[in-house]
């Protein structure tokens, strides 16, 4: 959608802030601003709810790394510079978001460079939608739709790819390959990223102990929980908590 204006004069003097006013008034839409650096700059009500923070002053001149387990945050920083370097949109991006739960949302998000007055990109602007699992359907092979409801719902469980190409109505090579073309991962990979998250998630906002998480979250036990930490995100569960706690 192309924006026409008649003077540009008008909007220079508009109160600055008015339109994240009207994107908090489209239902489950999150607007948000962040400068070069990463750090919010302009955030909506929705956004600071999915957050789940109390209001605008806890999320501004924060990071993405302030709210999300580290995997996740990586991911959304790595778009910004992409889109900040190729100073084009990034449309329909479907990311991975924890909600409070402690399980995994698709979203869908639309970002876009922010241009100063001398023409240098100075950030990014964006909206985030969580995507109905109907939404998920059309944006991706049906028979996968079926596959990633499943991992979300049981990722505690053991779960191995014979059983999700069962699921799915596909032979392993088929799920394999269709699923790494839609996620740009595989079956396996995924199933590990959404248990990472989730333990990330709740080592940061529970109390739990990190045993009673691993268990949770689908590890076999502890120790393997670390293994998959230090080999990912390079610290310890431990380690990982002390520098990203909120309630524990």
């Amino acid at each position: 959608m192309t924006l026409c204006y008649s003077d540009q004069s008008f909007l220079k003097n508009l109160r600055a802030g008015q339109l994240s006013e009207l994107f908090s008034l489209i239902p489950d839409i999150q607007f948000f601003m962040k400068d070069k650096e990463g750090r919010f700059v302009l955030v909506d009500q929705g956004f600071i709810e999915m957050l789940g923070t109390k209001d605008g002053n806890e999320v501004l001149g924060k990071t993405d790394f302030d709210f999300f387990p580290e995997t996740i945050a990586t991911c959304f920083v790595e778009d910004d510079k992409l889109v900040m370097e190729s100073q084009k949109p990034l449309p329909n991006r479907m990311e991975l978001v924890p909600n409070n739960e402690l399980q995994l949302d698709w979203c869908l998000a639309n970002k876009i460079p922010l241009f100063g007055l001398n023409g240098e990109v100075v950030g990014i602007a964006g909206i985030s939608r969580k995507m109905a699992a109907s939404d998920i359907q059309v944006s991706t092979d049906s028979n996968l739709n079926t596959v990633v409801e499943y991992i979300r719902m049981n990722f505690a469980k053991q779960i191995n790819v014979e059983q999700l190409a069962e699921i799915a109505g596909l032979t392993v090579r088929t799920l394999n390959r269709r699923f790494t073309k839609a996620f740009d991962t595989s079956p396996l990979r995924y199933i590990k990223t959404v248990r990472l998250n989730s333990a990330c998630y709740a080592l940061t906002n529970t109390s739990r102990t990190i045993s009673e998480i691993a268990f949770d979250c689908g590890f076999c036990d502890q120790s393997y929980m670390t293994k998959e930490f230090s080999a990912r995100l390079g610290v310890t569960p431990r380690e990982y908590r002390l520098k990203y706690s909120k309630k524990a």
